[in-house]
């Protein structure tokens, strides 16, 4: 539904599940196949055992599943449109 409310906004959007494990839901794979970003780290890991560390390359490993590129560093900064935070 969400998706159909931006229509063809070119606005980055993410997915992210508080307290509770993305990655254990198909939702993660959906949001990367049409263009989404994943919320994951420490803060989101909810009751998954995995670690901080252990999250993120899962998250990788799925996104290269997909033949989505990682974002890393300035490169996920001017995805989001934050531009350089050294300035």
């Amino acid at each position: 539904m969400y998706l159909m409310m931006m229509g063809n906004s070119a606005l980055p959007w993410s997915v992210g599940v508080m307290g509770g494990s993305l990655l254990d839901l198909p939702l993660a794979r959906s949001a990367l196949e049409r263009g989404g970003h994943l919320r994951v780290g420490i803060e989101d890991t909810g009751s998954s055992s995995l670690t901080n560390v252990e999250t993120v390359l899962a998250a990788v490993a799925l996104a290269g599943d997909v033949g989505r590129p990682i974002a890393r560093g300035s490169d996920a900064r001017d995805v989001l449109g934050c531009g350089d935070r050294r300035a």
